[in-house]
C-alpha cells in the first residue's frame, strides 16, 4: 500500500457568534469512497502553531479564535494511486474580525507564489476570496502534485489539500470539494 504525507497548510476563520469550526470542515460523506479519518482535531492558537506556518505572536495578531483540521487518507494499490487523491486535508479557523481573517489568508496565500508551489486561477467563485495553489514534489520515487484551495468567508478561513500522483487528481477535485466545505460556512 502506498502511504502518502500531505503538505500541511495552516487555514484559519471567524464569526460571531463563535461557530463550532468542527461543523465547517469536510465529513466522510463528502469525499470518495475508501476514504477514512486518519485524525481530526480542534485547535487553540498554540496548537495550530504546531501544525506549521505561523507564529503564536501573529495568530494572536489575526484575532484567531479556534480552528478545525482534519486528515482524511486511503490504503490503495499504485494502479488505484492513479486515479484519485490519496490524502486530503480539511481546516477551518474562527477569527474575531474580518481584517484579522484577511491578514492570516494573505499570509497563507503567499506561500502559493514560493517554490515549488505556483498560484493558479480557482476558475469558480468560492467564499470572499481564494486561492488555488499547486505543488508537485517527487517522494518515495514517485511525482506527487497536491492541489489547495485557500478562501474567507466574513471572519472564518478555510483551506481543502488534495493530494495525489501526478496525474491522478487535478484542480477541478479540490474546487470541488472547497466549493462542498464553503456551503457550510454561509
Amino acid at each position: 500500500m502506498l502511504t502518502v504525507v500531505a503538505l500541511t497548510f495552516v487555514a484559519a476563520s471567524g464569526a460571531s457568534p463563535v461557530p463550532d469550526p468542527r461543523s465547517l470542515g469536510l465529513r466522510l460523506q463528502d469525499l470518495p469512497a475508501g476514504f477514512r479519518v486518519k485524525s481530526a482535531s480542534v485547535d487553540s492558537a498554540a496548537a495550530a502553531v504546531k501544525e506549521g506556518g505561523v507564529s503564536l505572536a501573529e495568530l494572536k495578531s489575526w484575532g484567531y479564535v479556534t480552528g478545525y483540521f482534519a486528515v482524511f487518507d486511503r490504503d490503495v494499490s499504485l494502479s488505484d494511486a492513479l486515479t484519485g487523491a490519496i490524502a486530503i486535508e480539511s481546516t477551518a479557523s474562527v477569527y474575531r474580525t474580518k481584517p484579522g481573517v484577511e491578514k492570516s489568508l494573505a499570509s497563507s496565500a503567499a506561500a502559493c507564489n514560493k517554490p515549488p508551489a505556483q498560484e493558479l486561477s480557482v476558475g469558480a467563485r468560492i467564499g470572499d476570496e481564494a486561492h488555488l495553489c499547486s505543488v508537485v514534489k517527487k517522494s518515495g520515487g514517485y511525482t506527487l502534485q497536491t492541489y489547495v484551495v485557500l478562501w474567507r468567508r466574513g471572519d472564518l478561513k478555510a483551506s481543502v489539500l488534495i493530494t495525489g500522483i501526478k496525474g491522478g487528481v487535478s484542480a477541478d477535485q479540490a474546487v470541488s470539494l472547497a466549493r462542498v466545505q464553503d456551503k457550510r460556512m454561509h
